[in-house]
C-alpha cells in the first residue's frame, strides 16, 4: 500500500479514491475517523483522511491522476466503462445503476 493524497476532509477522499479507481487504481481511504475529531484551528495531518492505493507500482499513474485532479482536467475521457449488463458509464461512477454491479468486481 502506498500513500498518494491527504485530503482536507472524508468527502475529498472519496473523490480522489473514485478518480483514481475510474483509471483502474484501486486503493482505500484511510483515517475518517479519526477526522471526526478535530476541533477548528489547524489539522494535523495525521488526522486528516488519506488514500491509499493498493499496488505501489501504480503510484506514478496515480500521481498522475492527482495531478490533472489538481489543474481541474478530472478524470480521463478514455475511462468510461461498459457493466456486464451492457450500459454505457462515464468515468465518474463506480457502479452501475441499472444492476448495481460494481465497475472492479
Amino acid at each position: 500500500m502506498l500513500k498518494v493524497h491527504v485530503a482536507r476532509n472524508p468527502m475529498e477522499a472519496h473523490l480522489v479514491l473514485g478518480l483514481l479507481e475510474a483509471e483502474g487504481i484501486r486503493g482505500e481511504v484511510r483515517g475518517e475517523a479519526l477526522f471526526t475529531t478535530l476541533q477548528g484551528g489547524a489539522a494535523a495531518e495525521a488526522l486528516l483522511p488519506a488514500v491509499w492505493i493498493e499496488r505501489e507500482q501504480q503510484g506514478a499513474a496515480a500521481l498522475a491522476c492527482l495531478a490533472r485532479y489538481r489543474d481541474g482536467q478530472g478524470a480521463a475521457a478514455e475511462a468510461e466503462w461498459r457493466c456486464g449488463c451492457g450500459e454505457q458509464h462515464g468515468a465518474q461512477f463506480t457502479h452501475c445503476w441499472r444492476c448495481g454491479g460494481a465497475r472492479y468486481a
